[in-house]
Parts: structure tokens; C-alpha cells; sequence
């Protein structure tokens, strides 16, 4: 959870955020080769990497990233 500390708020953000770009621009790419690939072992990677950035976000800010189904 995030501190009280208006600077120690935001050192956690830069650092949470930072140490997830490397997976969200992994992420990304995957889901882009995808749709020309038919592996079951990329979605695989495709959705552990998703889960991890969600672990992260919901550890580090008790935010659960979450999307209703419509």
C-alpha cells in the first residue's frame, strides 16, 4: 500500500511502473504476433504475463485491474 508521504507516493508509482513497462511492452508485442500465430504456448505466456502485471498492481496499490465482460 502506498505511504502517507506525498514523495514516498510517488517514488512507489515511478518504480511500480517502471519495473512493469519492460512486460507491458512484451505484452504488447505478443498480443500483436498472435493474431498470426495460432501457439497454445503464446497464450500461455500472454496470459502469465497479464497476471503478473495484475499481482503487481494489486500488491503494490490493493487496486485489482479488472474489466467488467460486456
Amino acid at each position: 500500500m502506498l505511504s502517507q508521504s506525498v514523495e514516498t507516493q510517488e517514488e512507489r508509482i515511478a518504480a511500480h511502473y517502471t519495473a512493469f513497462a519492460h512486460l507491458a511492452m512484451q505484452l504488447r508485442q505478443l498480443t500483436k504476433a498472435r493474431k498470426h500465430s495460432g501457439s497454445p504456448e503464446m497464450n500461455e505466456t500472454i496470459r502469465y504475463l497479464t497476471g503478473k502485471i495484475r499481482e503487481g498492481h494489486l500488491m503494490e496499490f490493493g487496486i485489482e485491474l479488472e474489466w467488467p465482460n460486456s
